[in-house]
């Protein structure tokens, strides 16, 4: 019970942060970085935690985290700079987390739900469904707010590798890895698990919803969250807890690949 206190603690020192710069912040868009930089900090501090328990991977693990980084890494290639080193080591240092404590703790979440050709298969199509269904209703709801603007799709693959592997890793999984380390798993524990993968993740997304009127942006904020919960962060959440990692990560990355595709990459 203490432990799961102390990460609703965490949590609500996180959401108070967030709060703290949509209120001091004025630009929107420096909000928004704001607010990504905070959660990728909540991540970091989580990954330490873990990996000062676990320790880091060893041998053909340690190869995996590699392997998964080097791929991350491409997506830093349309918009390579001092950061893109940043978020690579900080990939890094999330996916050895991950990894160490998948491998030391009792949990039915694996990257890949069975390694046998037709299971891979089946992990494929479930992704690329979602993805493709996913993608569409994000379209839906941009295309009266947004310009068309299309990019280039190789830069536009690209960069999706950031939100398929950079945000299943850090923002979900990693708080996955948290909780199953802390508390002890069963049936009234189910519920910080689906909060815990997906509201953290989902509080950034909100940033630019606050204005210049912060108590009328706080007054409509959870229906946001409530939003952004039921759209998306319940879909890739159910993903990963019923069928794997890896699904998630390509149905997310076909949503984002066909945002970029068609209203552009962010700025």
């Amino acid at each position: 019970m203490k432990n799961k206190k102390n990460i609703w603690k965490s949590f609500i020192i996180y959401t108070i942060l967030f709060l703290m710069i949509c209120i001091l912040i004025k630009d929107k868009t420096n909000k928004v970085e704001m607010a990504w930089l905070l959660l990728q900090a909540y991540s970091l501090l989580i990954s330490i935690k873990l990996l000062k328990k676990y320790k880091f991977p060893r041998n053909k693990h340690l190869l995996i985290a590699v392997i998964y980084t080097s791929i991350y890494s491409l997506s830093t290639i349309p918009r390579f700079g001092i950061f893109s080193i940043v978020s690579i080591v900080l990939f890094f240092i999330g996916i050895c987390s991950v990894i160490s404590t998948l491998n030391n703790e009792k949990t039915s979440l694996k990257f890949f739900k069975e390694k046998t050709p037709k299971e891979l298969f089946k992990t494929i199509i479930i992704g690329i469904i979602f993805g493709l269904i996913f993608g569409a209703v994000n379209y839906m709801l941009m295309k009266n707010n947004n310009e068309i603007n299309h990019a280039n799709i190789l830069d536009a693959f690209l960069l999706s590798l950031s939100p398929a592997l950079g945000e299943e890793i850090l923002y979900r999984t990693v708080f996955y890895a948290l909780i199953i380390s802390t508390v002890k798993s069963n049936n009234k524990s189910e519920f910080i698990y689906w909060f815990m993968m997906m509201i953290p993740h989902i509080i950034p997304h909100t940033a630019v919803y606050f204005d210049k009127n912060f108590i009328n942006s706080l007054i409509t904020w959870p229906i946001y969250i409530i939003l952004y919960s039921v759209i998306f962060g319940l879909i890739f959440t159910a993903l990963q807890k019923k069928r794997d990692i890896t699904s998630a990560m390509i149905a997310h990355g076909i949503v984002d690949f066909i945002r970029f595709c068609i209203f552009g990459l962010p700025r």
